[in-house]
């Protein structure tokens, strides 16, 4: 599965750090396949 996070400024990545560092912890990490887009 493939998850794209798009963001746009510095709020948006503090918010999605906390969902990459639970996408690391979970059972399914070899399985996700996640990236970031940095609009700016």
């Amino acid at each position: 599965m493939k998850i794209i996070s798009i963001i746009g400024n510095r709020p948006q990545f503090m918010k999605a750090a906390i969902v990459q560092r639970a996408w690391e912890d979970s059972l399914y990490f070899s399985e996700l396949n996640m990236k970031v887009v940095h609009t700016g």
